[in-house]
């Protein structure tokens, strides 16, 4: 809660001050459906009347292709605000299963994907679609829009999830021999492991270094 209050805060800083020169703390969350991640930021975006938009990851085709693509989002935050750099709040769900085509779509769109959310994150515009009867549609500019990533991160594969990611860095998982190997440590909780998590363990599970760097503010959920 602490980290998502001071990113929130900084951001709130930079809407009521109108300064596009602030930074933006965009956040990544991390932990399992039902602790809370959605409903805490929609519950800060409606206390500050804000405008947020709630998309999954998953089932998303780039630019280009037919289907849903992240322009699909856009456009909905275009049609709650006005001006070509609008204040709001974008909520990308299911980042973890960009990492794994075969996760999501199988569609192999994963890592394009990858590329458009660093763009967008940073500074993108989107253009109006031309085949939209609604006129006079401005361009959207993302660099006034916080943006909330988040995750569960869970891997049916041991090795390859974070929390294992996280325990070989550590160098837990390792054979132990002696008296009182029967001993769970607290080392042993997976929810107690995950809060040791660092960028460089996104990057090891698959998330592009470029990307974790756009997300400064990194949050652990437990479960509930």
């Amino acid at each position: 809660k602490m980290i998502i209050a001071v990113a929130f805060s900084n951001y709130m800083t930079k809407v009521q001050t109108e300064n596009d020169e602030l930074q933006k703390n965009n956040l990544l969350l991390i932990g399992p459906s039902g602790s809370g991640k959605t409903y805490m930021v929609s519950l800060l975006a409606k206390k500050a009347s804000l405008p947020m938009v709630q998309e999954k990851l998953t089932g998303k085709s780039t630019e280009g292709y037919k289907g849903q693509n992240l322009s699909t989002a856009f456009e909905q935050m275009r049609s709650m605000t006005t001006g070509e750099n609008p204040y709001g709040i974008m909520f990308f769900d299911e980042i973890d299963k960009l990492t794994h085509d075969e996760w999501g779509s199988g569609s192999g769109f994963g890592s394009r994907l990858k590329d458009e959310l660093l763009g967008c994150l940073e500074e993108a515009t989107f253009l109006g679609d031309k085949n939209n009867e609604q006129k006079n549609y401005n361009p959207l500019n993302t660099k006034n829009i916080l943006f909330v990533t988040a995750g569960a991160f869970q891997s049916t594969n041991k090795d390859s999830s974070l929390v294992g990611i996280i325990r070989k860095r550590l160098g837990k998982g390792q054979k132990q021999v002696g008296f009182g190997v029967q001993q769970k440590s607290k080392d042993d909780d997976k929810e107690y492991v995950l809060q040791k998590v660092r960028p460089e363990d996104l990057i090891m599970y698959g998330l592009k270094p470029e990307l974790v760097g756009r997300l400064p503010s990194l949050g652990v959920l437990r479960p509930l």
